[in-house]
């Protein structure tokens, strides 16, 4: 009895650590739900489809156990599925999209942010992104009424991250840790200007050859007032991302970047504001960087992770389950 009281408390918690303010900030790693069965059917108060028709046998899309990056799951994209989350019609800010793709050989793969979204009807597509079989191995971004071509690789996890200043009105597309292209986001891909805003994202099986694994959906805003630079070299700006796996057992990865090099120091806290572990405590060069932590010498509970440098400090909740 106390232990299925404990994961009913865990499972609450986890919900409360990844969907607060679900229309503003969320994280998806799909792990929860069940394989071979439809996501927005499972999960409709998150997902849904264009025509806002969760389990639709047309277009809901499926959860998947054959490819993840956090275990066990992820939601493929296959011909004619049309999955989409609200992002909550944002029109200020500093907002960061990030996502794993895998696109087996052969397989093609696609998906949209849309600056308005109206369910069935017309909406204005801000920006398009398609990992092409037209030019294999090629993505093809579809932003400033134009586009530009760049790699990716077959059978293996691509990350992409977009940025969306709306108060500048500039974005920035990144694949792999790589800044590939910056536009003004409300000259979009649709004819004409869009509004200034960002509304929903669409992952959509737009061939009869579309397989495409997403994994780790992230929408979050930017903790940290800064512009957008477009500049290859460096990080866009601080960031510190959600672990994944989240919740975990007993190792997680943690990513972080830098934009100045100084001082870094990356610890762990228990909930009780106790360090239990540090990380990183060294000084670091402007750059994407990477760590695992293993926990499995500490009890299940939630932890802190914070980052802190001299122009930065965040700290983030993770969910560890034994």
């Amino acid at each position: 009895m106390l232990k299925i009281l404990y994961l009913f408390v865990m499972r609450i918690l986890l919900v409360s650590l990844l969907t607060a303010n679900s229309n503003a900030q969320v994280a998806d790693d799909f792990d929860s739900y069940t394989a071979g069965q439809r996501l927005a059917c499972q999960n409709p108060t998150e997902w849904t489809t264009w025509n806002n028709s969760p389990c639709s046998i047309v277009e809901d899309a499926m959860v998947s156990n054959a490819f993840s990056l956090s275990t066990p799951n992820s939601v493929v994209i296959t011909p004619n599925r049309d999955l989409v989350k609200l992002l909550g019609k944002q029109t200020s800010g500093i907002w960061y999209l990030s996502l794993n793709t895998y696109i087996p050989s052969g397989k093609h793969g696609y998906f949209n942010i849309l600056s308005k979204f109206t369910s069935g009807t017309s909406s204005y597509y801000a920006m398009e992104c398609i990992f092409s079989l037209i030019k294999p191995g090629t993505i093809r971004l579809l932003a400033n009424h134009t586009e530009t071509n760049f790699p990716f690789l077959y059978d293996t996890w691509n990350f992409i991250q977009v940025v969306m200043n709306l108060d500048s009105d500039q974005a920035e597309f990144w694949a792999n840790d790589s800044l590939v292209f910056s536009w003004q986001w409300t000259k979009g891909n649709s004819t004409g200007t869009g509004p200034l805003e960002i509304d929903a994202i669409n992952f959509y099986g737009l061939t009869a050859n579309d397989q495409m694994y997403v994994d780790n959906f992230w929408f979050h805003s930017s903790s940290v007032a800064v512009g957008i630079e477009s500049n290859v070299s460096a990080p866009l700006t601080f960031i510190l991302e959600q672990n994944y796996p989240n919740p975990f057992n007993p190792t997680t990865k943690i990513k972080y970047r830098i934009a100045e090099a100084g001082l870094v120091k990356l610890a762990i806290f228990n909930i009780l504001g106790q360090e239990v572990r540090v990380l990183v405590n060294e000084i670091r060069e402007a750059g994407f960087y990477d760590i695992d932590f293993n926990a499995e010498s500490l009890p299940s509970g939630i932890y802190l992770y914070k980052i802190q440098t001299p122009q930065f400090t965040e700290t983030k909740k993770m969910l560890l389950t034994k």
